[in-house]
């Protein structure tokens, strides 16, 4: 399985918030399925009906299962601006709250700072579940 075919199925499953958009990888034919309210029917191959009450599929988790989401941000914040601790934590009470950290780090200087450890974090996470899953990688 090529991993970038995994990770465009994660990013679409994390392009919303939980469950809205699923993303399931056939153990046996390694094909993609794909799920979402907003789609065309004919936009994507759709999961079989049986597909979650089986063991022949795996679903592809959302960031917020690799704990990719807020709790990435607060680690970032930890080692890069920890005096902005609170000010973060508060963005994130309120919808828009990654504009606001966007925001706050284009001030610090640090936005493309986050972006790379944003993507080395989700690359070795997502590595990681595929081997735990038992997904063999080529790249």
């Amino acid at each position: 399985m090529k991993y970038d075919d995994i990770a465009f199925a994660f990013d679409f499953v994390s392009s919303d918030r939980p469950y809205i958009n699923e993303a399931y990888l056939s153990k046996e034919t390694e094909t993609l399925y794909y799920d979402s309210p907003y789609a065309d029917d004919d936009m994507f191959d759709t999961p079989p009906e049986n597909v979650i009450s089986t063991d022949d599929y795996i679903q592809i988790p959302h960031k917020n299962d690799l704990n990719l989401g807020y709790r990435l941000v607060r680690t970032f914040v930890r080692i890069h601006i920890p005096e902005e601790m609170s000010q973060v934590a508060l963005f994130f009470n309120a919808p828009g709250a990654y504009a606001r950290f966007k925001d706050l780090l284009k001030r610090e200087d640090l936005l493309q700072e986050w972006y790379q450890f944003e993507a080395d974090r989700t690359e070795s996470k997502l590595r990681s579940w595929c081997e735990l899953k038992g997904i063999e990688l080529e790249d």
